[in-house]
Formats: C-alpha cells, structure tokens, sequence
C-alpha cells in the first residue's frame, strides 16, 4: 500500500504543474480516481513508449536503406569520375595526336609542293633534252642523208 502512496505521490509531484495544489493528507491520494488517473496515464506511457520504439526501428530501418543508397550513389559517382579521368586522358591522347598529324600533314604538305616543283622542272628540262635531242637527232639525220646521197651520188 505504501508503494502505491509513494508512486502516486510522484506522479503528483512529477505531472501536476501546482505543487500547492498537493493534499496535506497522503492518504486521500488512495483513491480510485487518482489510481485510474494514474493506470491511464501510465498506459498512455506505455502506448507512447511503443509508438516511439516503432518509430525509432522504422527510422534505423529508412537509415540503414538511406546508408545503401549513398553507398551505391558513391560507387557509381566513382565510377562516372573514374570515366571521365579516362576519356580526359584520351582526349589529351587524341589532342596530341591531331597536332602531331597536323605537323606531318604541313610537312607533307611542303614535302609534295617541292616535289611538283622538282617534277615540273623536271618535265621542262626532259622538254628542252627532248628538243635538243630532235634537233641533234634531224641534224644528224640531214647530215647522214647527205653523205649517203654525196656517198651514192660518186
């Protein structure tokens, strides 16, 4: 019976917001309002506490599921920067292998223009050896055919 005194007295003590309000007599605290004031509101405690515990282990749960998906976020955010290191390092590849054909194109370039000019420089001189050679080849040929004809003639 005293404990039942003494856990009303605190519930009193600890829920009432005027302490004044207390009875000076402790025994009037054994009534069977105040006990199913009390059995209520410890109830209420008791439905509050499992509410919280529910909520509590649904919260873990949602944390835990939220803990995986920023691990798989992470992961795939390493892997997209991993990517893009990669394709950086072979666009840099690409760069310097643009500017190194580039390069070899203008020299190519200036190699075939040197070419075309040695060639038609070429095709004037095989020209003028051809004109000579014409020339010499007919004077010769007038020159042959002219002694054949005073040669045949004596």
């Amino acid at each position: 019976m005293w404990k039942r005194r003494l856990g009303c007295g605190l519930f009193l003590l600890f829920f009432l917001r005027q302490p004044s309000a207390l009875p000076s007599d402790w025994r009037q605290l054994d009534t069977k309002d105040l006990l199913q004031e009390a059995a209520l509101a410890i109830e209420r405690l008791q439905a509050l506490n499992e509410t919280l515990t529910q909520q509590a282990a649904a919260s873990e749960k949602q944390s835990k599921e939220l803990a995986a998906q920023l691990e798989t976020l992470t992961k795939e955010k390493e892997k997209l920067l991993n990517d893009i290191e990669r394709l950086q390092a072979a666009l840099a590849t690409l760069q310097a292998d643009w500017t190194e054909s580039e390069r070899m194109r203008k020299a190519l370039e200036h190699t075939l223009t040197s070419l075309q000019a040695s060639l038609q420089s070429c095709r004037e001189e095989a020209k003028k050896t051809t004109r000579r050679a014409g020339i010499v080849g007919l004077a010769v040929g007038v020159g042959v055919g002219m002694m054949i004809g005073i040669v045949s003639r004596r």
